[in-house]
């Protein structure tokens, strides 16, 4: 991700990103998809991300915080592998790039979330510096993290 002296690079009213990559594993931002459908819905975010993380070629998520979405999808030019797993933690979603570095982790704020408390969680998501947990962000838009 590339730095710039923006607190929060507010993408649209339904993902805002830190300016600088969040370190230690904590997100880099949130995400309020409309659905709970991956393959409908991660296009849009891709858009939304434009060149800030280029290509994405996989994309890594707990599996039961989705309808089963295909095993791959095509974005523009790109191939982009859809991973689903029981360990990943429920809650956040991870898109990789090419290189090792380029990778981003958002915290996926339930569809069926309140305007309100998703704002609260997109906004608490992308203070630079913040180490607050996937479980605490879902827990502030009033679903329990696990």
């Amino acid at each position: 991700m590339t730095p710039d002296t923006t607190a929060t690079q507010r993408r649209d009213d339904r993902i805002a990103l830190k300016s600088h990559p969040a370190l230690n594993d904590h997100v880099d931002g949130a995400w309020w998809p409309r659905s709970t459908d991956l393959s409908e819905e991660l296009p849009a975010l891709l858009r939304v991300l434009g060149s800030q993380m280029k290509p994405v070629v996989r994309v890594v998520f707990h599996i039961d915080d989705w309808v089963q979405p295909l095993s791959r999808m095509q974005f523009d030019d790109n191939l982009i592998r859809l991973d689903g797993y029981r360990y990943s933690p429920s809650g956040a979603i991870k898109l990789r790039g090419i290189a090792d570095k380029d990778v981003l982790r958002l915290l996926v704020i339930p569809p069926d979330t309140s305007p309100a408390k998703a704002a609260m969680a997109i906004e608490a998501a992308s203070q630079e510096g913040s180490t607050v947990t996937v479980s605490a962000l879902l827990e502030l838009c009033g679903h329990p993290g696990e």
